[in-house]
């Protein structure tokens, strides 16, 4: 059954078209988000981009970044609106990273100059019953020891499910808005948020471009529906064919048995009677003739047997 595209007008900032059209046309707001999650405050973004799709070579899998940002001193800022519960969720966070550095690499960069790189997944439906923190940052440090291996790459959760008590006012109302996707927050940024919202919804533009990524969307995934249905019946058939001639010899080898039996019982009866036949023409009770006219036999297979 082929899902339902969400129309437009009702798309909202936490679907991941309407959350890149956002940031995409709007530095400051990526720049304020960004600065609220981290705690800290940034240098101006100075290059920004929308579903930045990296792939590193033609035939190897890409990926599509939901918005990148860089900030004027070169970290780089991948920013994630994740709604659907991702059970492989540390090991596409270790990918994105990935890419991101060998991207820098294949432009004709050193390892020695990759960027300092922010993965952030803003988490609408959390992280997860035991991770109940507003805020969660991974780096690589020694297994042994508090030693940072310093190697640039950090991974950032925003957790939405998050008890916000004891969070401030601009982060409590920012977690609010995201949990629920109301307007009603009495915020500066989340205001400042709908309302591209609603420009956004009126963008003829970007109306036909979302459209135009939904049918692609649409048809990559019935291709996929349709390609694995082809692999499955080939599965099937294989399966069936296996099975079936493995349950054919099994039944033809019950019914060789039986057969044999069958046959077997039948000859007991005709050599016995034959026996009896022989007996009783041996004896001077039968004629040969006699005999052979009981015995199912020739006359000459009767005589053969009497021999």
């Amino acid at each position: 059954m082929t899902k339902r595209i969400k129309p437009y007008e009702d798309l909202e900032f936490t679907d991941d078209f309407m959350f890149a059209v956002v940031m995409r046309n709007n530095p400051q707001i990526c720049k304020q988000v960004i600065e609220l999650i981290l705690g800290r405050k940034i240098k101006d973004i100075s290059y920004l981009d929308y579903q930045h799709c990296i792939a590193i070579r033609y035939d190897a899998r890409g990926v599509r970044l939901d918005v990148t940002a860089m900030a004027v001193d070169g970290t780089v800022f991948d920013l994630e609106m994740q709604v659907r519960d991702e059970k492989n969720l540390p090991k596409r966070c270790r990918y994105y990273h990935g890419m991101l550095s060998l991207e820098q690499v294949e432009r004709g960069g050193s390892y020695r100059d990759l960027r300092e790189t922010y993965v952030v997944f803003i988490m609408k439906n959390g992280l997860g019953p035991e991770m109940k923190k507003p805020v969660y940052i991974f780096e690589n440090y020694c297994k042994d020891s508090d030693i940072q291996l310093k190697d640039g790459a950090r991974t950032v959760f925003l957790n939405a499910t998050c008890d916000t008590e004891e969070l401030t006012e601009e982060l409590k109302a920012f977690v609010r808005y995201i949990r629920s996707g109301s307007r009603d927050v009495d915020d500066n940024l989340v205001t400042t948020i709908e309302d591209s919202v609603e420009k956004a919804r009126d963008n003829l533009k970007w109306r036909a471009e979302y459209m135009t990524f939904s049918i692609k969307l649409q048809e990559a995934c019935e291709e996929a529906r349709e390609e694995a249905r082809e692999e499955g019946l080939k599965e099937g058939r294989e399966e069936g064919l296996k099975e079936g001639r493995e349950e054919g010899l099994k039944e033809g080898r019950e019914e060789g048995r039986e057969e044999g039996r069958e046959e077997g019982r039948e000859e007991g009866v005709v050599l016995g009677t034959a026996v009896t036949l022989a007996s009783l023409v041996k004896d001077g009770f039968l004629s040969v003739s006699e005999a052979v006219d009981r015995s199912g036999m020739t006359e000459e297979e009767f005589k053969k047997f009497l021999q």
